[in-house]
């Protein structure tokens, strides 16, 4: 997953992006997620991601999972983890990327527009591993990627490999029933 800052209103000219870039009121984050699976591996379903301050916890391992998830791990659909995730931040920005499954060696992208004052320093991802019951990737330590240095100026971009998938335990793994 690569994340890309580029400051808003910026004029074209690098010396005001540089010179706007610690002073700005809010940047622009793009996503880009590229699914590495090798040809014939698993899909993943768009994937929901949270901007927040860190107080946003996805999932904690070894406990049930919230209802948001439950619905994210079963069948792909973000909208509850979406509610959560408005309900308990206070100037958080979340969204998905991606619009249909994401194939191995398919890529999506999508931009967010995000404070800069603190209240979106860290990000947190999710998406349903298909097919499966309920497996799932994700961050579960919701300060896991620190943007702060991104939004900054201090880096242009952060990059990261997903390798953990993680089981939700709300259904019987059973691969050959899994409507997903």
């Amino acid at each position: 997953m690569v994340l890309n800052k580029h400051i808003l209103s910026a004029l074209g000219l690098a010396a005001m992006l540089v010179g706007s870039a610690v002073h700005a009121s809010s940047a622009q984050i793009q996503v880009d997620f590229t699914n590495n699976a090798p040809t014939g591996g698993t899909l993943k379903t768009p994937v929901w991601v949270g901007f927040h301050d860190g107080g946003f916890d996805t999932f904690t391992t070894g406990q049930a999972a919230t209802q948001g998830l439950e619905r994210l791990a079963e069948d792909g659909n973000v909208s509850v983890l979406s509610s959560e995730f408005k309900a308990s931040t206070m100037g958080g920005v979340d969204g998905r990327v991606g619009n249909a499954p994401i194939g191995p060696q398919g890529s999506a992208s999508n931009t967010f527009t995000v404070n800069t004052d603190g209240s979106n320093n860290y990000f947190s991802y999710a998406s349903m591993v298909l097919t499966s019951s309920d497996f799932f990737i994700g961050n579960g330590d919701p300060l896991a990627v620190d943007l702060s240095d991104l939004l900054s100026g201090m880096v242009s971009s952060l990059s990261f490999d997903v390798f953990r998938v993680y089981d939700a335990g709300t259904e019987v793994n059973d691969f050959a029933t899994s409507p997903a």
